[in-house]
């Protein structure tokens, strides 16, 4: 009875607008973490972009000296390095005056040897402490059961300041205080030293900054410090060309990954120092190291294989965790303030404003891509105009220092909805080329 009766639009329409609605809850509550893992590609991506022009301003402030498997095997010795060769290392560190020292080791627990014990590398720190160069030390933020007391040993305790290395619940984000199990707040290594810096330099914005900040969006940068050649042999480092180039060359590694060769990946940002270049005695070294170390911030960390702490970073790869603290140093020594942070929280919910806008974004692309009715000129305007505003916004996300808008999860929704566009431009040109 109803054969040759063609199907009302109102239907096909009304199962591309369920479908899109289901499309926009999904994207909304991210049940399958799809949105979490774009959003994540999407800063990323972002965060390399940026590291090409990333100002050197912090850099110039910060040295970073590492015990790794080398100096191991030089020495003959294994780990953890017995106290009596720490305070050796940090002696001779602490000779050259730095302005502050962070040392990312953990001393919950004694692990003396035969002749030795941590008095001795105690001694070392409590001699420079009165010469007011401050020396923290890692903390986990817990006391110990048995003592109730912090988590490191006492006799390093007494002359030093801890710095907190372990949070929960900030994510990728570098927090500048957390919450210690009485209440009061502990700074984290990059505003402990952040602090310390403030009190002996001016210009500094330490009194803006609340104990309740917003954690760090850590911003990486790409570009070593120009006196590393120097210091090491830099010549397997990405060497530098235009910041056009470079810009170039980041996207199209990201857009095409799959299909090229794995680049180099570049050297770390921070000044970085091997402990064995500490036990030079040409006069002409000693002087380099003098110029690199007196009056900088120093962190100290390990890179050992089978116990190192690591992290990834979007610009470098997987490096030891202690370039975390010295990049999240970095961003407060060269935007203070201004540092890239997530917008707050709307509500109860996880969701923000950034998050509210990119739902709006996506709800304008399905509204564009559903309006089949209309042609091709008004379609192609308003897709065009969107995406303009898509940049604008993201421009002024980066303005305000914010973490950006999900361009690669709204990108994969465009491509989506207006895929249907797209395959019947295709067989127009088929059914013309065919009429030829």
């Amino acid at each position: 009875m109803c054969e040759g009766v063609p199907p009302r639009p109102t239907a096909g329409l009304g199962r591309r607008l369920l479908l899109g609605v289901l499309g926009l809850m999904i994207l909304a509550c991210d049940p399958l973490g799809l949105s979490s893992a774009t959003d994540k590609a999407s800063e990323q991506f972002f965060n390399r972009l940026l590291s090409v022009f990333y100002p050197d301003r912090g850099q110039q402030q910060i040295v970073l000296l590492l015990l790794d498997d080398a100096f191991l095997l030089r020495h003959d010795l294994h780990w953890p390095l017995p106290y009596q060769e720490q305070a050796k290392v940090l002696a001779r560190l602490l000779h050259y005056r730095p302005q502050a020292v962070f040392v990312d080791l953990l001393y919950s627990h004694d692990h003396s040897r035969a002749n030795e014990t941590p008095q001795v590398l105690a001694n070392v720190f409590a001699r420079y402490t009165q010469q007011d160069i401050p020396v923290l030390l890692a903390s986990t933020g817990q006391t110990l059961p048995q003592t109730d007391q912090v988590d490191t040993l006492s006799a390093l305790a007494a002359v030093t300041k801890p710095a907190v290395v372990q949070w929960d619940g900030q994510g990728e984000r570098y927090p500048l205080t957390v919450t210690g199990r009485d209440g009061q707040p502990l700074s984290t290594p990059a505003y402990a030293l952040y602090q310390e810096h403030c009190q002996r330099q001016q210009g500094c914005e330490t009194r803006e900054l609340p104990v309740d900040a917003p954690p760090i969006a850590v911003q990486w940068g790409l570009h070593t410090a120009d006196q590393q050649p120097l210091l090491s042999n830099s010549q397997h480092c990405q060497l530098r060309s235009s910041a056009l180039a470079e810009t170039f060359q980041m996207v199209l590694s990201a857009l095409f990954w799959r299909f090229s060769s794995p680049a180099a990946l570049p050297c770390p940002y921070t000044l970085t120092l091997n402990a064995a270049e500490l036990e030079t005695t040409l006069p002409e070294e000693r002087a380099l190291l003098r110029s690199v170390l007196q009056g900088r911030l120093v962190l100290v960390g390990a890179d050992i294989t089978g116990a190192a702490d690591r992290i990834f970073s979007p610009v470098h790869g997987q490096i030891p965790a202690v370039y975390q603290h010295a990049m999240a140093l970095d961003n407060l020594l060269t935007l203070q303030t201004g540092y890239y942070r997530d917008p707050p929280n709307l509500g109860d919910t996880s969701l923000d404003l950034i998050s509210v806008i990119g739902l709006c974004f996506a709800a304008a692309i399905l509204a564009i891509a559903l309006m089949r009715d209309q042609g091709w000129f008004i379609r192609t305007y308003l897709r065009t105009g969107l995406a303009l505003l898509l940049l604008i916004v993201t421009v002024l996300c980066y303005q305000l220092r914010l973490t950006p808008l999900n361009v690669v999860g709204l990108g994969l929704l465009s491509l989506t909805l207006f895929r249907h566009h797209l395959e019947a431009r295709a067989e127009t040109r088929d059914h013309a080329r065919q009429g030829e």
